[in-house]
């Protein structure tokens, strides 16, 4: 059997359960016969259905052989080593569920891995439907409904769509398209894991296996071992190293995003981030193709970090590659950025607690970037050698520093630095990512090079043309013009055709040709998500006695968390800013974002993500969100913007109440005050109230008026917050505000609420900072004072 069609074996091996629930085939009797469970029949009829309806697919034809049925249904009770290589696979991917659903499951949906974790009230799920926006948020599970119809119609749009596939990662596509939200169990155990995520995980798996096994590593007699210790849990086999996994982490990603001046950096910063993510995502492909996996062996790929699943016959061959690419990066950027690249071979018992493995890798990461391109041969010589002795004449590059024969004079940029401005510019209105096979080049000039180094030459564009691969960009529709696309790549791609000073304008309202009402500065918005080192470990499964976290599990929650990011959310910032005037997304995805805009819309986007972020969470109080948000001038540096919000954010996850051990975290900071997210909410609800009543002719002094009732405010709140209150004080404080009702009025409600309510505003200062805001809201701009 060829390696390709042990991997399509694998991929299809429990696909069978699709069609066992749709009830729209019946097994034939030579399958009916077979003493195997279920789902293994009908995998193999799968097989021969697709066989029947892609006839005319040379591709399929050359794989879907009777060795691949064969595979698929023998799985349980292996003959052959390709089937106890499955089998074992199958066992690691996933070792906490039932090899065999039993019952009437077609109507039990995916339930959300949020729901998953710790104790929640209400169970979440998935709409049995393709992957698109509308099906990425879940449901209360009472209001999903799944029936055979549903698998029904799923099954007829993914055997559609089969006929157009011609390689291996395209089935993958489809994979992830049609089977995101199809459970891969429905009883015995909670159907918190897709089909495609136990199916990835479980390829990876036996890819690595299968190579060894192809290279003399393993044999049958260590690979019966590995089974009979899975099976009885005793003897020293568990112990033994069966796996490598490796890591790769950007570091450096902060300062060459933003070390660029203020002046438009609009034409370069989006370049600098989408230039990051694909740079990460060329490494980890170039690392899989050399290694003979494939995109399935990539566990999680997001936000400038890979992890990848390999087999031990490959140590040798990485080494080398860590030491080709870390070169190339050097050669491009001299030491501004670097990926760092780590393993950790695991033992087959460490595969059951795969949170284990991910926090090893993580202690070497950190090391790997203490020690950063030390896997380069001559390093030293390059860091402290000059490397010719020609030393170029004229003006340094404006971004970089660095003078270069090739600067090009008009804009005083060095070829990378101009390469980024010329990656910006092709994102404006791209819909898909081409990419072309080429020779491995020397040339290390542009950013371009890092690519072509790889063999790989890259392009954005519009319309859809001829290309060895094509992605779409943020559109899940795998067809296009009868072409089936080799993918779809999510994030913030495209940006605005603004400058920052446009953007930060746009927070102003035009009263006449010298005077605008309201502060033009720009909003820098910082989010990143809580405690995902607890979380993960949280995700152990008590079921069956098995208390480790599972290969499936930790893609599944790594995953669905992505898609928040990279999908869920960059489509919301669509919606949120139709025009594109407000909203600079500078990345989004992974665990965390990174937005520039118009600060009066950037303060409530920054509610609006914590909110849907708390709904596609299933609003688990495990999972929380923390922010940074700083307001600064078009023309501050961007570099010191950048650093000035990320050290609010810092501030948001590191403060800590007297009566806490640690930081609870889910806060945002803002204007040097951390507030919790319901405290910002009041103070954004105040702002607009401190707002109104300016804007109706009140004088601006009204806001410093309010602000002043700090000094009132603070302690009576500081009594309701020890549960009692003081009359006089709230009567005092009323009548002192006693010309803004609506505003006293929420003050009071504070009060009340912290004395009955388990939730309570703590912090007095959400007056200073919804004045601040107001202040903003209200300033007249002249065009002097704009200048």
């Amino acid at each position: 059997m060829r390696q390709e069609q042990f991997l399509v074996g694998v991929l299809f091996h429990d696909l069978g359960k699709v069609i066992e629930r749709s009830g729209e085939y019946q097994l034939p009797e030579d399958l009916k016969s077979v003493n195997q469970p279920s789902h293994s029949k009908y995998s193999a009829l799968m097989i021969r259905i697709i066989k029947d309806k892609t006839v005319n697919n040379d591709y399929l034809k050359s794989i879907l052989d009777d060795e691949v049925e064969a595979l698929v249904l023998n799985h349980h009770n292996p003959k052959t080593i390709e089937e106890l290589i499955l089998q074992i696979s199958d066992w690691i991917s996933a070792p906490e569920m039932d090899k065999d659903d039993k019952g009437g499951y077609s109507s039990v949906p995916l339930i959300s891995i949020f729901s998953r974790i710790g104790e929640v009230k209400k169970e979440f799920a998935y709409k049995l439907e393709k992957l698109s926006y509308s099906t990425l948020m879940p449901l209360e599970k009472e209001v999903v409904t799944v029936n055979q119809s549903s698998y029904k119609r799923l099954l007829e749009n993914f055997l559609g769509a089969l006929k157009y596939v011609d390689n291996y990662d395209k089935l993958l596509n489809l994979f992830e398209i049609y089977f995101s939200s199809v459970p891969v169990q429905t009883s015995g155990y909670m159907s918190d894991i897709s089909i495609y995520d136990y199916s990835r995980t479980t390829v990876a798996i036996a890819n690595a296996l299968y190579i060894d096994y192809l290279q003399g590593i393993l044999d049958k007699d260590r690979i019966d071992k590995i089974r009979n210790w899975m099976t009885e849990r005793k003897g020293d086999t568990g112990e033994e190293k069966i796996f490598s996994v490796l890591e790769g982490d950007l570091s450096g990603i902060q300062n060459f995003i933003f070390s660029i001046p203020s002046k438009k950096a609009a034409r370069s910063l989006k370049g600098r981030s989408v230039y990051l993510s694909l740079l990460a995502r060329y490494a980890a492909d170039y690392i899989i193709r050399e290694t003979g996996l494939t995109p399935a062996s990539i566990l999680y790929l997001g936000g400038g970090n890979f992890q990848i699943l390999l087999p031990m016959s490959e140590r040798r061959k990485i080494e080398e590659i860590r030491e080709y690419i870390s070169s190339i990066i050097w050669e491009i950027h001299k030491g501004d950025i670097a990926l760092n690249i780590d393993w950790y071979e695991a033992s087959l018992e460490e595969m059951f607690s795969f949170e284990k493995v991910k926090d090893r890798l993580s202690e070497k990461i950190a090391i790997k970037k203490l020690q950063k391109f030390k896997e380069i041969e001559d390093m030293y010589e390059k860091i402290f050698l000059p490397e010719d002795e020609v030393i170029y004449e004229g003006e340094p590059c404006a971004v970089c520093g660095r003078k270069s024969k090739h600067t090009y004079e008009e804009q005083k940029l060095c070829p990378v630095c101009n390469s980024l401005v010329e990656l910006t510019d092709s994102l404006k209105d791209a819909r898909f990512l081409m990419e072309f096979k080429c020779e491995k080049t020397e040339d290390r000039s542009s950013i371009y090079d890092f690519f072509r180094a790889l063999g790989y030459d890259i392009r954005f564009s519009r319309e859809l043309t001829r290309a060895d691969k094509i992605f779409a960009l943020n559109d899940f529709e795998p067809l296009k013009d009868g072409y089936l696309l080799d993918g779809f790549l999510l994030g913030s791609f495209n940006l605005p055709d603004k400058e920052f000073e446009e953007i930060g304008d746009a927070s102003s309202i035009e009263i006449d040709e010298t005077t605008q009402l309201g502060d033009n500065k720009l909003a820098y918005l910082k989010m990143d998500v809580d405690n995902l080192g607890r979380i993960f470990s949280g995700l152990s499964a008590p079921e069956k006695g098995h208390r480790g976290v599972s290969l499936s599990r930790i893609r599944t929650l790594s995953n669905r968390l992505d898609l928040f990011f990279s999908g869920y959310t960059v489509n919301y910032l669509r919606e949120f800013d139709k025009s594109g005037e407000y909203l600079y997304p500078v990345f989004v995805g992974g665990d965390d974002l990174f937005i520039i805009g118009s600060w009066n819309r950037v303060i409530e986007l920054a509610q609006d993500i914590r909110e849907r972020f708390r709904e596609y969470t299933g609003r688990n109080p495990l999972f929380t969100i923390s922010a940074g948000v700083s307001f600064f001038r078009s023309d501050y540096p961007v570099i010191r913007a950048s650093r000035d919000v990320e050290e609010e954010l810092d501030r948001a996850k590191k403060f800590v109440y007297r009566e806490e051990e640690k930081p609870s975290k889910d806060k945002v900071c803002t204007l040097g005050e951390t507030l919790q997210w319901k405290e910002y909410d009041v103070a954004i609800r105040l702002r607009r109230q401190i707002t109104d009543k300016t804007r109706d002719r009140e004088p601006r002094s009204v806001i410093f008026k309010i602000e002043k009732a700090v000094k009132g405010f603070k302690p009576v709140l500081e009594l309701s917050l020890a549960g009692k209150m003081k009359a006089p004080s709230v009567w005092r404080l009323s009548y002192y505000l006693r010309d803004y009702k609506e505003i006293a009025d929420v003050l009071e409600k504070i009060i009340l609420e912290n004395l009955f309510e388990k939730e309570k505003i703590r912090n007095p200062m959400i007056i200073a900072v919804a004045s601040k805001l107001s202040e903003m809201d209200t300033r007249k701009i002249t065009q002097e004072v704009k200048k």
